[in-house]
């Protein structure tokens, strides 16, 4: 089902992400210039389509996941939820977690937990709330539910939450999974007495400490997803302490500006981390994939990426050379005719490799 090759599809208001089958295991930076753990993309695995959700193994270090609970520790009040009519937090027995928020400007180990994020989703650090920490004690849960907004109040700032990541910054003896009761994925995975009742009613993540679960709340074309329906099963032995970061289709706070970091310049903090990749100035354009919002053309025919990506939304792969003085002058990717738009819509996003 999966591949040690991951092509991350991840959308901001319809921005794909695809991870180019390197390891970054060996190489280390961070925002600030201090040193700290890169995101390795061949430790995200793809765990389901409908909806989008994959799993990062070892997202944060042992030290980083203390340190968030410690930050925590003495601060937590009883979490709330927002009111479907009015936007309005309020109190609910559907999430019985207690939490609290921290900022990036708390120190530099969030601030290095904030860009490796955006670098991971593709999606700017100014599109994120502050970072929920949460604690669930025995018997505590957050049943079933969206991540997107029904009323109309919390979409002025920032619009939809395009994406969730938890984070996992305890193990749990048994319980505390999240599940999503309404997965594609649900009937191939299959559970033992290790797994709790509520995690037999989808496909569940385990919370293992250091792990993350990136999952989307809304459809490539931006309607929201109904399938990312999920829940945070009750603790029935330990304790469970988390990490949230809620990402929204817009900004949500002031980005920052013009920062400059080693050889890259960008008005986002995580310029390095997309940067990873490569020498930008040593990239030859050798081929160019096209993903549409709806249904592909045609099959995918390289392998590389037939493996690990989702067949459905890729078009096609052109390979092009560009011989001295050639050029593709300035131009947009998505159609302004009707007639093209007919089979699979616009194109949402484009991979240059």
């Amino acid at each position: 089902m999966t591949s040690p090759y991951i092509l991350m599809v991840s959308l901001c208001l319809l921005t794909l992400d695809v991870f180019p089958p390197l390891s970054y295991a060996s190489i280390e930076t961070s925002k600030t210039g201090a040193f700290t753990k890169a995101f390795d993309p061949t430790r995200a695995t793809q765990v389901s389509w409908k909806p989008r959700a994959f799993v990062y193994t070892g997202f944060l270090s042992d030290e980083e996941c203390d340190h968030l609970i410690n930050l925590a520790k003495g601060k937590l009040v009883k979490s709330m939820v927002a009111n479907d009519e009015t936007g309005e937090s309020m109190d609910s027995q559907e999430r019985t977690s207690s939490g609290m928020i921290i900022f990036e400007t708390e120190d530099e180990i969030v601030s290095d937990i904030e860009a490796r994020i955006a670098g991971w989703t593709f999606l700017p650090e100014e599109n994120g709330e502050p970072i929920q920490i949460l604690r669930y004690e025995h018997g505590q849960k957050y049943e079933a539910h969206i991540d997107y907004f029904m009323d109309k109040v919390n979409q002025e700032v920032g619009g939809h939450r395009v994406a969730t990541v938890l984070m996992y910054l305890s193990d749990v003896n048994k319980g505390g999974e999240t599940v999503f009761p309404a997965s594609e994925a649900k009937g191939s995975q299959p559970k033992d007495d290790r797994w709790s009742d509520c995690a037999k009613n989808g496909y569940a993540v385990k919370p293992n400490k250091g792990d993350a679960l990136l999952f989307f709340s809304l459809h490539p074309d931006a309607t929201p997803d109904p399938d990312s329906l999920h829940a945070s099963c009750p603790v029935i032995e330990g304790e469970k302490w988390s990490a949230t970061k809620w990402i929204h289709v817009r900004a949500f706070r002031e980005p920052v500006k013009h920062s400059k970091m080693g050889n890259c310049l960008d008005e986002n903090d995580s310029c390095p981390f997309w940067a990873m990749a490569g020498d930008l100035q040593k990239v030859i354009v050798s081929s160019r994939l096209w993903f549409d919002i709806n249904h592909s053309l045609k099959p995918l025919v390289v392998h590389t990426f037939a493996e690990a990506s989702n067949p459905t939304l890729a078009v096609n792969e052109k390979i092009l050379r560009y011989e001295h003085g050639q050029k593709y002058e300035a131009h947009i990717d998505y159609f302004v005719d009707k007639v093209n738009q007919e089979v699979g819509g616009h194109r949402v996003a484009t991979a240059l490799m």
